[in-house]
């Protein structure tokens, strides 16, 4: 049986395009504090000034849950540690 090519590509083509507008450190179940904020300095590494507001998230993650990236967005259900 031979699957007609116009239904293969828009299945692959919509699983390429929707993974690759994932954000950069969007938390997964599970992900921790500190985790959260290696990935905060390592995406921010080429803006000093963002990278140094993800240590201070950290720090407020460890007592909230929710790490808040340095432009804003809350990532809630943080591990803390």
């Amino acid at each position: 049986m031979k699957i007609p090519i116009a239904l293969v590509i828009p299945a692959f083509l919509s699983l390429t395009v929707a993974s690759s507008f994932a954000p950069a450190f969007a938390a997964p179940p599970k992900w921790s504090c500190s985790s959260a904020s290696a990935a905060c300095i390592k995406l921010y590494s080429d803006s000093p000034e963002l990278a140094a507001k993800c240590q201070p998230a950290r720090a407020s993650c460890m007592s909230t849950g929710t790490f808040v990236g340095p432009k804003g967005k809350a990532f809630p259900g943080m591990v803390k540690r």
